[in-house]
């Protein structure tokens, strides 16, 4: 090997979800072998979060920033009204943080997770803007009659943006 390269490759956490638009309920089989198939992507957690019988998520994390477990993903705010996973890692979110706790909002944890859900609570997509990295952000958000799931691919050296989005009613 040639010593002036330095070569590194990291794992990325793996994410995925199902969503079911006509609100039949999740084979968990399916879910479980979707949770088996991304372990080998984040050795350090992996779990399914069923939102509702016909909603989960999916995340298998590689610990960077915050290793307490209480910034393990699926990650839901307090209200359990939204839920995230993402795939990467926010280098500012310290200065998203500080802008969002002069707003007045409070964090449980010290990781990018939690700031990214909550920056996306308070200002929307618009957040994506301020992220200056590569991500793919799942999002799901829910109230008591209607749902929408949103996927971005944020692709930062293109300048480009993709949004996928689900929505419906509740029965």
């Amino acid at each position: 090997m040639n010593k002036k390269y330095n070569i590194r490759v990291r794992e990325m956490c793996g994410i995925g979800g199902i969503v079911s638009t006509n609100n039949s309920k999740i084979d968990q089989n399916i879910a479980n072998d979707m949770k088996v198939s991304l372990e080998h992507r984040g050795p350090d957690h992996s779990s399914i979060n069923y939102i509702s019988d016909s909603e989960c998520f999916v995340h298998s994390r590689l610990s960077i920033i915050d290793l307490d477990s209480r910034s393990n993903q699926p990650y839901q705010d307090d209200d359990k009204r939204y839920t995230i996973v993402f795939n990467g890692e926010i280098y500012n979110f310290k200065e998203i943080r500080a802008e969002l706790q002069s707003k007045g909002v409070k964090f449980s944890t010290e990781g990018d997770t939690e700031v990214l859900l909550k920056g996306y609570i308070e200002y929307k997509s618009e957040i994506l803007k301020n992220l200056g990295r590569d991500s793919v952000i799942s999002l799901y958000g829910s109230n008591e009659s209607s749902w929408e799931a949103s996927v971005y691919i944020i692709d930062i050296a293109k300048q480009n943006n993709i949004k996928i989005s689900l929505n419906g009613n509740k029965k």
